[in-house]
């Protein structure tokens, strides 16, 4: 369930800008999106409990972000490349 801005493109609406998606598996997205993609300054929290907050680019993590791993309590705080740490960063 989709409950934000939209966008018409190539004939298809899609959605774009801020937004708030909840996916049947109990995950849920806040943030920005572009063409369909997370993009943008944006908070997920995942089925299993573990939550990520900050930077996407088309759909994945990217940028500066924070992921909190629930089952271990351990989290990152820092650079992400393609949806994976990548650069600088602090592990706790």
């Amino acid at each position: 369930m989709y409950r934000g801005e939209t966008g018409i493109f190539g004939g298809k609406e899609m959605r774009h800008g801020i937004g708030v998606m909840l996916y049947e598996n109990n995950r849920f997205y806040e943030g920005f999106w572009s063409k369909d993609k997370r993009h943008g300054k944006g908070y997920e929290k995942f089925s299993n409990g573990d939550v990520y907050e900050g930077e996407y680019v088309k759909g994945r993590p990217e940028g500066n972000g924070k992921r909190i791993w629930k089952s271990s309590g351990e989290q990152y705080i820092g650079q992400w490349y393609q949806g994976m740490r990548h650069g600088t960063g602090v592990w706790q």
